[in-house]
């Protein structure tokens, strides 16, 4: 997974381990600036965040007509990640502030989203990242278990 800016120039790069990874790496500039890990057996979805300067958890609310993903710890304790089950877009903010939002371009052959990152802010950049990241994990968990849950019928 790519992150571009508005001028098309790399900023953040996310790799999985492997295939089913559980794991991601966030680059940038070719240097390991962030660390997603999905805890494996817990109740409901949770990512552990391990950034050069935080670490922080995201636990996505189980039941909810809204995608919705919560942070604790760190300097984003309490901000919360809301996103659309049918489309694209969410929104990162805090009770202060909005951090960042985006939209989906719905009709591209890649998953591509328009973000916009509120402040210039390289913390709140890497944050959104991050997000992403976890928005995308979250996404290809939810589709394999889709799969293989309709490939037992």
């Amino acid at each position: 997974m790519t992150i571009s800016d508005e001028n098309g120039e790399l900023r953040y790069e996310a790799k999985g381990d492997s295939l089913f990874s559980f794991t991601w790496r966030v680059y940038q500039n070719g240097e390991e600036v962030a660390v997603v890990s999905r805890k494996v057996w817990s109740w409901s979805p949770t990512w552990l965040v391990s950034t050069n300067s935080d670490n922080f958890r995201v636990k996505r609310k189980v039941w909810s007509w809204m995608r919705t993903f919560f942070v604790f710890g760190g300097q984003y304790d309490g901000v919360t990640a809301v996103g659309k089950f049918w489309t694209n877009e969410f929104n990162i903010s805090s009770q202060q502030r909005r951090i960042a939002s985006a939209c989906g371009k719905v009709f591209s052959i890649r998953d591509m989203h328009s973000v916009e990152v509120t402040e210039e802010n390289d913390d709140d950049e890497l944050f959104t990242a991050v997000i992403m990241v976890i928005l995308l994990m979250d996404r290809r968990s939810e589709n394999n278990n889709a799969s293989s849950a309709s490939a037992g019928d």
